[in-house]
């Protein structure tokens, strides 16, 4: 069973002393909140046997104290209750401690990998909550894009390239926006002043639901963009199809996917079967791709 060290989760203080733009340093706080939300849905049936562990040792090994002191047959008794207290003070300051729940999360684990093998019913709710995860890795990952695509857009408009093609892009067409020229009745919408306004005026003509649409937004967008070709890395192409695998078929197996995946022991109409190692490379690739594309929009 994986654990969150095994995540790439980027912290504040990482980012924070690296990052010099506050809509960058923004994009980032987002994804990484999003991240964290994340891996705390993994994590929570490990935490919950955790926490169950420990309070069925706590219970067990002081109700054998009590006994063993004689304490259980005066319970009444002022000092036997101020002892009990004082016992019962010490060892929860013992049990509390990291290294005891380190132990604890590690037993948990265990017990629920053997959970996972042996009761189908558990094992379809694990299925369930990796697939959720999954999807969840890819919404934050295309929804950041655009966010971050907007947010360049609006506070850097110099960096936006002349190219007709960022107006003839295939998202939708935009009501004032024709060719090159905006109407006035959008003009107003903005006091006439459109200049920190650009990215959420021309949102609607690109699509961020593919590694390939985000990619085209931005190269076709932004001036001297360069260094971003991660976006389109083979992992990161799977996780999108493996989310559209999920969304939209059912979780069942496509052409599409087999070709990309090359996975000679699937056919097509299999149902999917995601593991913790696929969860992690997908997850990890994601955070990579767009910490990287946040430090290039940072420099441009």
């Amino acid at each position: 069973m994986k654990t969150e060290a095994d995540f790439r989760l980027i912290k504040e203080d990482e980012f924070c002393s690296i990052l010099t733009r506050e809509f960058t340093i923004n994009a980032m706080k987002n994804f990484s909140e999003s991240s964290s939300r994340t891996i705390s849905l993994l994590a929570l049936p490990t935490l919950l046997l955790a926490e169950g562990f420990r309070g069925t040792k706590y219970a067990s090994i002081m109700i054998s104290e009590i006994h063993k002191q004689g304490l259980a047959q005066k319970l009444d008794d002022q000092i036997n209750r101020e002892i009990i207290d004082e016992f019962t003070k010490d060892f929860r300051e013992a049990t509390l401690g990291k290294s005891y729940a380190m132990d604890e999360v590690t037993e948990a684990t265990r017990y629920l990998n053997e959970l996972i093998q042996e009761s189908k019913l558990v094992a379809e709710a694990h299925k369930a909550l990796l697939l959720n995860v999954l999807t969840n890795t890819w919404t934050s990952f295309e929804s950041s894009c655009k966010d971050l695509w907007i947010a360049m857009a609006n506070a850097h408009p110099n960096n936006i390239s002349g190219n007709e093609s960022i107006f003839s892009g295939k998202g939708k067409t935009i009501e004032g926006v024709e060719g090159k020229s905006i109407q006035i009745g959008l003009l107003s919408q903005f006091d006439f002043n459109i200049k920190n306004h650009l990215g959420t005026i021309l949102q609607e003509k690109f699509r961020f639901t593919s590694c390939n649409d985000i990619y085209e937004a931005y190269t076709k967008t932004f001036k001297k963009l360069n260094g971003i070709d991660n976006l389109k890395a083979l992992e990161l192409r799977q996780l999108e199809l493996t989310r559209n695998l999920i969304v939209h078929k059912g979780g069942k197996v496509d052409e599409q996917y087999l070709r990309l995946t090359k996975n000679t022991d699937l056919t097509v109409g299999d149902a999917y079967e995601p593991s913790m190692e696929i969860v992690t490379t997908y997850f990890n690739k994601a955070t990579e791709a767009f910490y990287n594309l946040v430090k290039v929009c940072d420099k441009l």
